[in-house]
């Protein structure tokens, strides 16, 4: 009997799907004008989107992507 009432109580949820992706890259830049010639370098870009749609057949989705290199020295991303 719990289990009939669990499959009842889910059976009007909606379900979502959800994708990450990312990639990295790390090596050493060089620069004949800097004072420091060859320096460390490395980049990181992660994304995470997501979509769906619910029992009424409303469509809905969201997407963030986040992004940092040892250049600037901070992360930034996009708005969602």
């Amino acid at each position: 009997m719990f289990a009939t009432t669990a499959l009842v109580m889910t059976a009007g949820v909606a379900a979502a799907e959800v994708s990450l992706s990312g990639s990295a890259n790390m090596g050493i830049k060089y620069n004949e004008s800097a004072t420091q010639k060859t320096t460390l370098h490395h980049e990181i870009d992660f994304g995470i989107s997501g979509s769906g749609t619910t029992d009424a057949g409303y469509t809905f989705g969201a997407s963030v992507d986040v992004d940092t290199d040892n250049s600037s020295g901070t992360f930034s991303g996009s708005d969602g």
